[in-house]
């Protein structure tokens, strides 16, 4: 048998900036690598960053949804 499950996540931002303090420690392997990047190459990834979220004016909200499956193998 097999039995699916989602986890729905939804997190708000009060404004870009707010977003965008979550990439400056360097966590994780998306931090690691924009912590090793060159001040250009972190302020162009920051401006497409803001492009791609459609260039918020104000708060916002990213809703994210995991889907997984379990299953046990039968005897």
């Amino acid at each position: 048998d097999v039995v699916g499950s989602e986890l729905r996540v939804s997190v708000r931002y009060r404004d870009f900036d707010e977003y965008w303090l979550g990439f400056g420690p360097g966590m994780g392997s998306v931090g690691a690598y924009f912590s090793s990047a060159t001040p250009e190459m972190r302020a162009t990834i920051r401006d497409e960053m803001f492009s791609l979220l459609g260039g918020p004016t104000g708060g916002f909200e990213l809703s994210a949804i995991a889907i997984s499956a379990t299953g046990r193998a039968r005897d």
